[in-house]
């Protein structure tokens, strides 16, 4: 008993010295600053922008979250386990009610609704419906299913890949990604009444695809050149193009757009995206920097690489602090957002 406490007493002053040298690093890079190295442009496009900017310390619960707009002071606080918000999306349909649902090949819960998409459709339950192809839905307020109430909510071709399946934020709308006949084809559905909002073939497949950013008021296909395609949510509901655009050439822009960290704000006229940089780019392994790009319809009217001042608060430990990868570590704010 008495090994057992003193083992524990050394345990107890080992943390302590842990926190000790944790509030240290705290105190180095307490309050955040950004060095801007301009690409194109001036910063002035990016005025009434917010940049929100997450790190982490590695093997600490320590996140530096940093506010940032352009011209002003950065304002950070230091915090164990910062309090995330919710994003929103659906929900991930419980196990034990998937198994009730026939030949189902993808989908999601959102609010007291499921949404799927089946595969074979060999079940009797699609009958009534032709076994046609398409997106399917079904009121979820108990265990056990009804299929009585079953809708199919929206057609589909027979022959499709599919590559993205969720509800857009808001939950009024579902973004559906699918290859057809060789090409990228978008469809953004009413989750009500299964009015298409949006319907769109992009490029060959063969091209690639890198992904897809998205907002309440807009979407943002990204080809893996960095050529991208802005569409904004109209009054009457719909989804219209309003430009297309590219990223710059330049290396510190072109790899954020491979498994980095990525985000963008539209506020009806100036399209702003955000993204991680990896090394090469600044200096050191990683980096808790970002880059920025500000396009309207016109092109690009800002482009830059960000230095964050925790790069460079221990020079023997650069892998010391990154963005924080367990979370979103980017995020944008327009101040005065324009209604469509």
């Amino acid at each position: 008993m008495r090994k057992h406490l003193i083992c524990m007493c050394a345990l107890f002053l080992l943390s302590l010295a842990g926190l000790g040298i944790s509030h240290h690093s705290v105190r180095q890079g307490e309050q955040i600053t950004f060095t801007e190295h301009r690409v194109t442009g001036q910063l002035a496009a990016a005025e009434g922008l917010t940049i929100n900017v997450s790190a982490t310390q590695n093997g600490a619960p320590l996140y530096w979250e940093t506010a940032f707009s352009p011209g002003q002071t950065p304002h950070t606080k230091v915090q164990l386990y910062p309090t995330r918000p919710s994003v929103g999306g659906g929900a991930v349909i419980p196990s034990e009610i998937r198994e009730q649902i026939p030949d189902i090949f993808e989908g999601f819960l959102l609010e007291d609704t499921i949404y799927w998409i089946p595969d074979l459709r060999s079940d009797p339950v699609y009958n009534r419906f032709g076994n046609q192809a398409g997106i399917y839905r079904l009121p979820f307020t108990q265990e056990k299913l009804s299929f009585e109430a079953l809708e199919l909510l929206a057609p589909m071709p027979e022959q499709f890949e599919l590559y993205q399946f969720c509800p857009l934020p808001g939950n009024d709308a579902i973004l559906l990604l699918t290859v057809e006949k060789g090409l990228f084809h978008i469809r953004i559905l009413d989750t009500t009444t299964g009015t298409e909002l949006l319907s769109t073939p992009l490029w060959p497949y063969e091209e690639g695809w890198d992904g897809m950013l998205f907002g309440e008021t807009f979407l943002l296909p990204m080809h893996d050149s960095g050529k991208f395609q802005l569409y904004a949510r109209e009054n009457h509901g719909c989804y219209c193009l309003r430009f297309a655009g590219q990223l710059p050439q330049e290396t510190a822009f072109l790899p954020m757009y491979y498994a980095q960290p990525q985000t963008a704000a539209f506020d009806g006229t100036r399209l702003a995206i955000a993204g991680g940089v990896t090394s090469g780019m600044l200096d050191g392994p990683h980096s808790c920097g970002f880059s920025l790009a500000v396009f309207d319809e016109s092109g690009t009217e800002y482009a830059g690489v960000f230095d964050s001042s925790l790069d460079l608060t221990d020079t023997e430990l650069p892998d010391l602090y990154r963005l924080d990868q367990s979370w979103s570590p980017l995020s944008l704010h327009w101040a005065h957002p324009i209604s469509p």
